[in-house]
């Protein structure tokens, strides 16, 4: 017996393209519940039961395979508007393996 009540949105290929589709648009997790609770009102949903299946169809919010290669053209274009947010790696060496090497810092440019 399978350990997920309702095993059948493991193989909807419309969810998983859905989805795909909210993460792209960055929408936050209480808006696809939203959507997710109306466009699929057969399945239960929760924060909890929305992080199980990105996972399962292995969504993410973050990329971590993104080089800097790949983000220094959009930041230069970024830094010719103004104001904006960027992460930046940090200088400090990593203190343990939870520490982060990245940091959050506001830019401007005027």
């Amino acid at each position: 017996m399978s350990r997920v009540r309702n095993p059948e949105w493991e193989s909807d290929e419309d969810l998983e393209k859905d989805l795909r589709k909210y993460v792209l648009e960055n929408l936050k997790r209480n808006e696809v519940l939203d959507f997710l609770k109306r466009d699929y009102s057969q399945y239960a949903w929760s924060l909890g039961t929305l992080s199980r299946r990105l996972n399962y169809f292995g969504i993410t919010y973050v990329d971590y395979d993104v080089t800097v290669q790949e983000v220094e053209p959009f930041a230069r274009r970024t830094m010719a508007l103004g104001s904006f947010w960027v992460i930046v790696p940090c200088t400090g060496k990593y203190v343990n393996s939870t520490s982060s090497p990245f940091r959050e810092v506001w830019c401007t440019t005027s």
